[in-house]
């Protein structure tokens, strides 16, 4: 299956899913399986927290939030005449001290290739799309169901709508492209 060296093959979809269980899917998706990925952190002037583990919700959208927050600098609102985006992660400072972080009060938003989840506390909006008719949203609580193998969105629509509009603020805000109307051309 490799092929030659100016291939590229990977090891296919049955092993990504494989790879990636207990969760649901893999790297492409919005569910945890291709999303959820440990953070290992080295900085032993900073972290006094060594040697531990936590089970604290981080996106990569907190690293810029982080360097800019321990390197006491201040993010600028302009460059070059140019209005800058705001940040939008939370510092993993409080983290590496043992301290309680501070979180993601807004929730957590993904958006790749049509597939798009937001997460706020234990809850986790996630839908799938590889078909234009497919794209529901399904929701799931991930303290009890980290696998999401329940889909409460039938039984919750109220919190399912409740994520959904924190969803499209954000895109919005942050200027997602709709997948379906996308033209590479």
């Amino acid at each position: 299956m490799p092929g030659a060296e100016e291939n590229y093959q990977s090891y296919g979809i049955p092993w990504a899913n494989v790879s990636n269980t207990p969760f649901r899917y893999y790297k492409h998706y919005v569910h945890e399986g291709g999303i959820s990925s440990p953070l290992v952190a080295h900085w032993p002037d900073g972290i006094t927290s060594t040697g531990g583990w936590t089970d604290h919700v981080g996106h990569l959208i907190d690293i810029m939030t982080t360097c800019v927050d321990v390197a006491g600098a201040t993010y600028p609102e302009t460059y070059n005449g140019h209005q800058i985006q705001a940040m939008e992660g939370s510092s993993l400072a409080p983290v590496f001290t043992g301290d309680s972080a501070r979180g993601h009060p807004e929730g957590l938003f993904w958006e790749h290739e049509g597939n798009r989840a937001v997460r706020s506390g234990k809850w986790k909006l996630v839908s799938k799309w590889s078909k234009p008719e497919e794209g529901r949203w399904e929701l799931y609580d991930l303290e009890q169901d980290r696998s999401e193998l329940n889909d409460l969105a039938a039984e919750m629509p109220d919190r399912a709508a409740e994520l959904a509009g924190m969803w499209d603020d954000w895109a919005e805000r942050v200027g997602v492209i709709e997948w379906r109307s996308w033209d590479p051309r």
